[in-house]
């Protein structure tokens, strides 16, 4: 069974949803990065796959609208859009299943200021 993980980013104008699976389930992943929609039966996404059933390190890195994410230090995806999602009004997380967080930042990259949770 694919066990699929979101993180979405919510927006004022849009959203960024981040999906991640277990291995070998590269196809069954959606997701949408504000104007460009991420479909594995129509691209590779394999390098969203992982072992979630430890906690793995994850960063969303978004810089002048191109996203690059890091598994355990590793950056493993990088794709551009077009359309701002305006500012960040939430992060949720979805789980397929059971599912837990261990620990959330997010970091101003202009101020260098950083909220932990």
């Amino acid at each position: 069974m694919c066990q699929n993980v979101s993180i979405v980013i919510v927006g004022t104008k849009s959203a960024l949803i981040i999906p991640f699976s277990l291995i070998g389930c590269s196809s069954e992943l959606n997701g949408m990065l504000s104007n460009v929609s991420l479909n594995g039966k129509t691209e590779d996404l394999s390098s969203l796959t992982v072992d979630l059933s430890e906690f793995r390190d994850v960063k969303i890195e978004v810089t002048d609208k191109i996203v690059n994410i890091f598994i355990d230090s590793n950056n493993v995806f990088t794709k551009a859009y077009e359309e701002s999602i305006g500012n960040i009004a939430g992060i949720r997380y979805k789980f397929l299943g059971v599912g837990t967080v261990e620990q959330f930042s997010i970091t101003n990259k202009k101020t260098n200021k950083e909220l932990t949770f």
